[in-house]
């Protein structure tokens, strides 16, 4: 679980009477305005393998929110830390977030952070689909200088469709199926059972493969005695029953996924 706490930031996005996002001004503003007339600050890189708190999975279809998932062992505390959609700047407020003070992401939770949602956790910023962006999280080390954490290039997304890491926290980034707040799930084909058939040499062979979220099988290159159907029925003629791997494709309405299959010979 996380800990949200009141922001005592030097600048929150807080919500008015209307729908729009503004700043609340306070002491620590004015260092931040003096630093934006030198410009950018100045990021510096941790190692992916470093990274414990990682953006996981970001949804563009209206309301859209931010999963962060902590991969590692121990709480993190996460106050003043940035989410932006921009370069780390101190020119436009309104495309960064910052978490309030006193903000703690456990180990292996989720946090979510969204246009419209309760208290300081609200977006101020928004993630086009049509068009993709990218979503930067960084830690502040000094006024002038801010540590990428983690950043997450968004491709056009498909509707129905969220973009993130394959499994919490694994470095494997695809289309995923929206799963704010609990495991993430692959929207890509997914192949069932096992990679490898044994078949009786000089007899023609047939496999019926398996998967789950997958429209259509293809051979990505067509041998001659190979065949496929596009339900995955696998056929190798007689005078072609040797060990050797073929890679399959598997095909849905949001993209695909090339596994490799097996055929030994016997």
């Amino acid at each position: 679980m996380f800990t949200p706490a009141k922001s005592n930031s030097p600048f929150a996005f807080v919500k008015t009477g209307t729908d729009h996002n503004v700043v609340r001004s306070k002491v620590g503003l004015l260092v931040f305005a003096l630093v934006a007339l030198f410009g950018l600050l100045n990021p510096t890189t941790i190692h992916a393998s470093e990274v414990s708190v990682v953006i996981n999975e970001v949804d563009c279809h209206g309301n859209d929110w931010v999963e962060l998932f902590n991969r590692g062992s121990n709480a993190v505390d996460i106050s003043e830390w940035i989410l932006t959609d921009k370069k780390f700047s101190t020119k436009n407020l309104l495309h960064l977030y910052k978490f309030p003070t006193g903000t703690s992401l456990a180990s292996h939770a989720h946090l979510i952070v969204q246009q419209t949602g309760v208290g300081d956790l609200q977006l101020p910023f928004g993630i086009s689909c049509a068009k993709g962006g990218i979503v930067r999280l960084g830690q502040p080390i000094s006024p002038t200088s801010i540590t990428l954490i983690d950043e997450l290039a968004v491709p056009i997304v498909p509707v129905h469709t969220t973009y993130g890491r394959a499994i919490d926290g694994s470095n494997t980034k695809e289309f995923t199926l929206p799963t704010k707040r609990t495991k993430n799930k692959t929207a890509l084909p997914i192949m069932l059972g096992a990679q490898s058939k044994i078949c009786a040499k000089k007899k023609s062979c047939v496999i019926s493969l398996r998967a789950t979220q997958t429209t259509k099988f293809q051979l990505v290159k067509k041998p001659p005695g190979v065949s496929i159907s596009s339900k995955g029925k696998l056929t190798i003629s007689a005078s072609k029953v040797m060990t050797a791997t073929y890679q399959v494709k598997l095909i849905n309405a949001v993209g695909s996924r090339v596994i490799n299959f097996r055929i030994i010979s016997k």
